[in-house]
């Protein structure tokens, strides 16, 4: 990755360069391996590094300095691509102990593309996007790195943009417990996010459990790149915890004495007497015919 960094009259061996491809290679796979773990473990801060690290060899830059930056930045605009701008907002629902906070996202791409700079873009029958990856492959492979693809591949809409959406627990004061559903440092959701160029804004949302303990609780929201460097934006939410709602429901126990106290009032009440029936009389008797 330090490769442009080297002086000019330094000449690598192809052996050496097949080595560097390689150890890229190797690299690319478990930084997207370690993405993927700590996303199933909650763990916020390697995911967030893992997307870093897949940025940098996506790239082929050394760091995420400005002059990496910028470097990065000439070789989007020889291939008529746009930096990304983002923008975002983040609302939470309150809610009761134990039941669901809905995060919602929504990311505004201030770098949107017209349509006619959208259209542009198609080269030779194939997306810019894909034609940047490869011209930035092509570099990279001359410098014996790896081939790395940035992002979803170009559907036949176009190019499309990728993110991840990542929710992080955290707190101000240390001495306020904190939930194991909501804890610092624990991701509590993510969700990914795709846009063609000409789509304005993306929005997402992910859902987790609300801690037992009522109060104010803070999640930090990341969007995050694993094509570009230094474009990632978070914004802070806050939501409430509400105090549970409990009914008051009586024993089963009690509610079996009550009923049987209530049959036995019952059965000591005073019974009316009931009129004897009234006896049918006899029916006149059948007179044969003359």
């Amino acid at each position: 990755l330090h490769r442009e960094r080297l002086p000019e009259s330094l000449v690598l061996r192809d052996s050496t360069k097949r080595a560097q491809g390689a150890a890229a290679g190797r690299a690319s796979k478990l930084s997207e391996m370690l993405f993927r773990y700590a996303l199933q473990n909650r763990w916020v801060k390697p995911a967030l590094a893992a997307t870093e690290v897949q940025a940098l060899l996506t790239n082929g830059l050394w760091d995420g300095s400005e002059a990496a930056k910028r470097r990065m930045a000439e070789r989007m605009a020889e291939a008529g691509l746009k930096l990304p701008r983002l923008k975002m907002a983040v609302s939470a629902t309150d809610a009761r102990p134990g039941r669901k906070v809905t995060v919602k996202a929504e990311v505004y791409r201030t770098h949107v593309y017209s349509e006619e700079e959208a259209a542009a873009l198609e080269v030779g029958g194939e997306s810019a996007a894909a034609h940047a990856v490869d011209k930035a492959a092509e570099e990279r492979a001359a410098q014996g790195q790896v081939r790395a693809e940035a992002g979803a591949a170009p559907s036949e809409a176009g190019p499309q943009e990728g993110w991840w959406v990542v929710g992080e627990a955290i707190r101000e004061n240390g001495d306020v417990p904190v939930e194991a559903a909501a804890r610092h440092n624990a991701l509590v959701g993510f969700a990914p996010l795709t846009a063609p160029l000409t789509l304005p804004t993306m929005t997402c949302e992910f859902s987790f459990d609300a801690p037992e303990t009522p109060g104010e609780y803070k999640v930090m929201v990341h969007c995050r790149s694993t094509g570009c460097v230094g474009v990632d934006v978070r914004k802070k939410v806050t939501f409430k915890v509400l105090p549970a709602i409990f009914v008051k429901r009586p024993a089963p126990a009690a509610t079996a004495k009550a009923e049987e106290a209530e049959e036995e009032a019952r059965e000591r009440e005073p019974r009316e007497e009931q009129p004897p029936p009234l006896e049918a009389e006899a029916p006149p008797p059948l007179i044969a015919a003359a």
